[in-house]
């Protein structure tokens, strides 16, 4: 993800076996899982997504979606 040089996530990285990335910085690792995507019949990667909520809030990126699948 890219984002103005003036913003700055405040999170710490913690750890895991993948990173999210904001302009080149690893601002969060997590542990994902590979799996097979059922509409692309190709192997993926996932990741809980309260890492990503937790990054876009930190870039004050709110959304709004509730656990539901859409």
């Amino acid at each position: 993800m890219k984002t103005s040089s003036t913003v700055s996530p405040n999170t710490s990285s913690g750890n895991g076996t993948m990173g999210i990335y904001v302009n080149g910085k690893l601002i969060q690792e997590a542990n994902g899982i590979a799996a097979v995507d059922p509409n692309s019949k190709k192997t993926t990667t996932y990741m809980p997504i309260w890492y990503v909520q937790h990054l876009m809030s930190s870039l004050n990126l709110f959304q709004s979606w509730d656990g539901d699948v859409v």
